[in-house]
């Protein structure tokens, strides 16, 4: 499982949804190893979150230590998701393939709601 023959740019939708029918359960049930990589207070926190949450990028690896999937979460600190309560996934290993965001135009930004004068 751990061969990558080769990589395929997905939408975040596209990439959710393998995450969700091959990962997300069997992540559940304790079936991949987790390993947390990053983790910080974030600068803003996300609506509905208590102070205390922290920010993480966690890889879950297979029982023989290839990494299956990345994903962000935001972790509250009595240990439940906070946000939308789902890990968002940013790369996933799948039969041999590993999927990726599509990346965006470079020096293109989010675009953020102004209120007009």
């Amino acid at each position: 499982m751990c061969e990558v023959t080769s990589f395929q740019l997905v939408s975040e939708g596209e990439l959710r949804e393998i995450f969700n029918r091959e990962f997300a359960s069997a992540i559940m049930l304790g079936q991949f190893e987790e390993e947390v990589t990053r983790e910080f207070a974030p600068r803003k926190l996300p609506s509905r979150a208590i102070r205390g949450t922290m920010t993480q990028i966690v890889h879950y690896h297979w029982r023989g230590g290839c990494i299956a999937a990345v994903v962000h979460r935001y972790m509250r600190p009595d240990g439940r998701l906070a946000a939308s309560g789902l890990e968002d996934p940013k790369q996933v290993m799948w039969n041999h393939v590993c999927y990726q965001l599509t990346p965006r135009p470079s020096g293109r930004k989010r675009r953020h709601w102004r209120r007009r004068h």
